[in-house]
C-alpha cells in the first residue's frame, strides 16, 4: 500500500527561503497560529505514521508519500526536493515522492 500523506505541498515558483504552497488552508491555519505554516506536512507524516502503526503497518507494508504535479520543470523539483531533506533532516517519517502526470 501507499499513502499519499502530502499532496501538492510544493510551491510551483523557486523560493529557498520558502518552498512551500502558502495558498494551502492547512498552511493558513497553521501559520494563523503564530507557528510555521509548513509545519502542517511535518505533522501529517508524523500523524499519518502513529495511523499506521496502529493498524499493525510499517514502511515495508505502507508508503507514506509526497505527491506533487510539475516536477520536471527545475523550481517546482527543487522544492519538492528541499521539502523532502528538511522532512528528512528533521526525522519525519517520508518514504517516497510520487509524480503526478494526469
Amino acid at each position: 500500500y501507499d499513502w499519499d500523506v502530502g499532496n501538492e505541498v510544493a510551491s510551483d515558483t523557486q523560493n529557498a527561503q520558502n518552498p512551500y504552497r502558502t495558498d494551502s488552508l492547512w498552511y493558513a491555519a497553521y501559520a494563523s497560529g503564530g507557528g510555521n505554516g509548513a509545519d502542517y506536512v511535518r505533522d501529517a507524516f508524523t500523524f499519518a505514521n502513529q495511523a499506521r502503526t496502529s493498524i499493525g503497518k510499517n514502511s515495508g507494508t505502507m508508503k507514506l508519500m509526497l505527491n506533487d504535479y510539475n516536477t520536471e520543470l527545475p523550481g517546482k523539483r527543487a522544492n519538492v526536493m528541499q521539502i523532502v531533506q528538511q522532512l528528512v533532516t528533521a526525522g519525519v517519517p517520508i518514504d517516497g515522492v510520487g509524480f503526478q502526470s494526469h
